[in-house]
Formats: C-alpha cells, structure tokens, sequence
C-alpha cells in the first residue's frame, strides 16, 4: 500500500507557486510578497514564509539586499544544466559507493522500486543515494538540487511508468559494467526529465 501524504500548508503554498511560475503566471522577477499570498490562500503569513524559504532553497525565488523575495522563473539552459549537473554528481556519489562495498544498499531500494514503481519510490532512490555515503554537505548539495526542478519534473512528467522503470533498470545493470556506463545511463535519464520538464512549462 503507498504511503499516503498529507500535504502541510507550506507544501501547498510551494506547489502552487511553483506551478504559477512553470505556467508563467507568475513571471521571472515578479515579487512574492508575504501578505498578499497569505490573502489568497487565506492562511497565516507563517506557512506563506515557510514556502518563501523553501522557494529560495529549490531555485524558485532569491532575496534580494531590500529583503524583497521575487520568483525565478526556469529557462531551458537552467533546466538543462541543473539536469546535467545531477547526473554527474550522483555518478560521483555512486563510484565512491561502490568503492566502499555500499552497493548492495543502493541495490535494494531500486529493486524495491521496479518491483512496485511509483513516483514517491524513484524519488527515493535518489535521496537514498547521497544518504548511503553518509557525507553532510554532499547531501545537503544533492538534496537541494532534488527538491527543485528533479521533484517537479518527477510529479509533473506525462511519460508512462514503463519508460521511466526501463530506465532505473539500465542504471542498476550499469553498475556491474565500465565506471562510464554508469554516467551514460544516468544521463540519459536526467536528460529525459529535463525534457519533460520542459514539455509542461513555458520557458526562454
């Protein structure tokens, strides 16, 4: 049975500002100010700031030196780039996995995963990863780059759940052949969801 997830109000606030900007509803430099969006969603302004901070972590907004928090809207280089990026740090994470005999527990979860795919599972393959080496900053960097446009990409794509398994299937056999099979296979798949990602938005 999957896990059923109730979403907080700061979660709501995030997804729906982050959908108006991908839709361009809210456009790159707009600012998000606290009252007005505490106002629509007629919520406190302590969720609305909580989903401002989250906004700033994922990419979707900065502060500015005023204080003043404006969206950042995604362009296709950003996507792109933010995709190529992934790839090649969780390609370095998963060299030093196997490095340290820690395969097996990669292994596991993405078995888990093409016995029973589903987007909350491939989403937990990749925080699995950076959590198995166990290294702080590392994972707080890879975090921060899954909870932005790989977790929209991930929930937003229209592709069929076969495509994406073939694809998990093909990084796990690439463990077992040239250290340069395994960049390949993971970006393909990174490649793949930037393009989905990009598929969805509307974007420079």
């Amino acid at each position: 049975m999957e896990k059923i997830n109730i979403k907080q109000p700061k979660d709501y606030i995030t997804e729906n500002i982050i959908e108006e900007i991908i839709l361009g509803n809210i456009e790159d430099g707009d600012e998000l100010v606290q009252e007005d969006i505490a106002r629509v969603v007629g919520l406190s302004r302590m969720p609305v700031r909580e989903s401002l901070q989250i906004l700033e972590w994922t990419g979707f907004a900065k502060k500015l030196p005023n204080r003043r928090v404006v969206a950042v809207a995604p362009t296709k280089k950003n996507i792109k780039s933010t995709f190529r990026t992934l790839a090649f740090i969780e390609y370095s994470i998963i060299i030093q996995i196997i490095e340290e005999n820690k395969l097996s527990d990669l292994e596991k979860i993405m078995a888990e995963y093409i016995k029973s795919p589903s987007r909350r599972k491939e989403v937990e393959i990749h925080r699995y990863i950076s959590e198995i080496l166990g290294v702080y900053p590392i994972c707080n960097i890879h975090n921060q780059l899954l909870s932005g446009y790989f977790n929209y990409a991930v929930n937003n794509r229209e592709r069929g759940v076969d495509s994406i398994k073939e694809q998990i299937i093909e990084i796990k056999k690439s463990f077992y052949g040239e250290k340069e099979s395994i960049l390949s296979a993971l970006n393909d798949y990174f490649k793949s969801l930037s393009e989905d990602m990009i598929e969805v938005g509307e974007y420079d």
